[in-house]
């Protein structure tokens, strides 16, 4: 049960953490006593926590703390049930847990977990590189982990490293043909990067695409990158419609949609939306609410096709109003975006 649970936790879809969730259950209830299915499980319980919508985890917080009291009556050391505690997300907390990441790091040096997790505030707060180094780290620490690779695939991309994040989300699609995201982030990184027509290709190949890529998602995907083959306006324009009709229906997909309308030339509506989504001010102010379930992953504010709203007093205003201005200068660390300014 322990082993098949942790093949499953790896791939980091919330369908097979719920499975992997109930093994580890089975595990518990098989041998009370080993400390590290007890661990294992209170991670996967905050795996849920931070992936899933509170309605569908009704008690997982209090099962997750029996878990962690479990594993560190039986390991006062387990780095999985330390891991377990993190916070999972970091938006409006980003220098408070990333001191807490970097203490996890130090005491549990060989554990992925905290890697993955600074990486992922590093890049949701611009310093792409360094989150490139911190999820190489992560990735050797545990190569089964797609969530990883691809998150690195991301990172590299977005601080300029195009031949790595080219090997890297190749190597991926090798070992996992059929996961979505590793899928998303192949379209995406050839759409991105000068290469919308293979891009399409890539898109349009059945044999190549997730089964549950389809319908109004991959239609919209594929209106986006036609545009930027075209260049076309008419193109640009039924692209930015078809996206804004699913923006209230996929609420987490709100800044992703912002940025591509940005990289169409509709800065303005990227910004409305973005406004929207993180502050709630404006037209789409509903949007803030809408994606309030789980805290906004913000990275795609800082990728390379966003460049247009950097420069701009009303982008300048947003950063400081959801508090990245006050972590950047509390931490001295400044996004790469600036660093390169």
């Amino acid at each position: 049960m322990f082993d098949r649970a942790a093949g499953l936790r790896a791939t980091g879809l919330p369908g097979d953490n719920r499975q992997a969730i109930a093994y580890l259950r089975r595990a518990t209830s098989i041998a009370p006593d080993f400390a590290n299915a007890w661990g294992a499980l209170a991670l996967a319980y905050s795996q849920a926590i931070a992936a899933e919508s509170p309605e569908r985890l009704e008690g997982f917080a209090e099962l997750r703390d029996e878990a962690v009291r479990q594993a560190r009556r039986l390991d006062p050391g387990n780095a999985d049930a330390a891991a377990a505690q993190a916070p999972s997300h970091n938006f409006g907390r980003w220098a408070q847990s990333e001191r807490v990441y970097g203490e996890l790091i130090r005491r549990h040096p060989a554990h992925a977990s905290a890697y993955n997790y600074l990486g992922t505030l590093l890049m949701d707060v611009g310093r792409w590189n360094e989150a490139a180094g911190v999820l190489v780290a992560a990735k050797s620490r545990n190569a089964l982990s797609p969530i990883t690779r691809y998150r690195l695939s991301v990172a590299l991309w977005s601080a300029g490293r195009i031949s790595e994040a080219d090997r890297e989300i190749d190597e991926a699609l090798d070992q996992w043909p059929q996961h979505g995201a590793i899928w998303q982030t192949k379209v995406k990184l050839l759409a991105l990067t000068g290469r919308p027509r293979m891009a399409l290709t890539f898109l349009q190949d059945p044999a190549r695409r997730p089964m549950d890529e389809v319908g109004e998602p991959l239609a919209t995907r594929a209106l986006f990158i036609t545009a930027l083959a075209s260049g076309k306006r008419a193109d640009a324009a039924a692209a930015v419609d078809a996206m804004l009709a699913t923006v209230w229906n996929i609420s987490a997909s709100a800044i992703s949609t912002a940025i591509n309308c940005a990289r169409l030339g509709y800065a303005g509506l990227a910004q409305d939306l973005l406004d929207g989504a993180l502050v709630g001010t404006g037209q789409w102010a509903g949007l803030r609410a809408a994606g309030s379930v789980v805290p906004p992953q913000i990275h795609p504010l800082f990728q390379p096709h966003a460049g247009s709203l950097w420069p701009t007093a009303r982008f300048a205003a947003l950063l400081s109003r959801i508090g990245l201005e006050r972590y950047w200068a509390s931490t001295g660390r400044l996004p790469d975006f600036r660093r390169r300014g």
